[in-house]
C-alpha cells in the first residue's frame, strides 16, 4: 500500500503536465490524466488510450470516486491522526530519496568509449557458460523402449525436440 501512495505521488510530483486532458470535473476538481494513471498502474501494460471505450468509462468512473472518497477522507479530519502524520514523514522521506536518486541518475553521463572499454578489459565477465538441458524417457521393458524409438526415428531439429518432450512427459514409469 506505502509503495503505490509513493509511486502515485511520485508520478504526480514527478510527472504533471501542465496541458493535462480533463476526463470530467467533480465538485469543482478535473479529473485528468494524472487521476487516470494512478488506476492504470495496476493494470500494467494497458494504455488507457488503447482501452474500449466502456473501459474507459469505466476507469473515469474509479477516478470520480476516489477524488470523491478522498474529499470524504479529508472531511474526517484524518490529517490531525498520528497514523497520518507518520505515514506522511515515511512519504516524504521516500520521494525525496526518489527525487534526490533520480538528479543523481540524471547527472550521470557514461561515454559509450568508456562503455566499451570496459567491456574489453572485463569481457571474461560477461561470457556465461554453456548450458545443457537434459531430458529422458525412463520405461519399464525394453519393448517400450523400442516403441519410443521408433516413434523418435526419423524426426529432426525441432519436430525430434518436441516429440521427445512429449514422450519424456507422458512415458514416466514409475515404481
Amino acid at each position: 500500500m506505502k509503495k503505490v501512495i509513493l509511486s502515485s505521488i511520485a508520478a504526480a510530483v514527478l510527472g504533471v503536465s501542465l496541458n493535462a486532458t480533463t476526463y470530467a470535473t467533480v465538485n469543482g476538481e478535473d479529473v485528468n490524466e494524472q487521476d487516470i494513471a494512478v488506476l492504470m498502474r495496476a493494470m500494467q501494460g494497458a494504455k488507457f488510450e488503447e482501452l474500449p471505450a466502456d473501459a474507459k468509462q469505466k476507469i473515469v468512473e474509479q477516478a470520480v470516486e476516489r477524488k470523491l472518497l478522498t474529499t470524504e477522507a479529508m472531511k474526517s479530519g484524518v490529517e490531525k491522526e498520528k497514523d497520518y502524520t507518520e505515514a506522511l514523514k515515511k512519504i516524504k522521506a521516500d520521494l525525496a530519496l526518489e527525487v534526490w536518486m533520480k538528479k543523481i541518475f540524471d547527472a550521470v553521463k557514461v561515454d559509450p568509449k568508456d562503455v566499451k572499454d570496459y567491456y574489453d578489459k572485463n569481457a571474461d565477465k560477461f561470457m556465461q557458460p554453456a548450458t545443457v538441458k537434459a531430458r529422458h524417457v525412463l520405461v519399464k521393458t525394453e519393448q517400450e523402449a523400442k516403441d519410443v524409438i521408433k516413434e523418435l526415428d526419423g524426426l529432426t531439429g525441432q519436430k525430434l525436440n518436441d516429440k521427445f518432450v512429449e514422450l519424456a512427459t507422458t512415458k514416466i514409469y514409475r515404481t
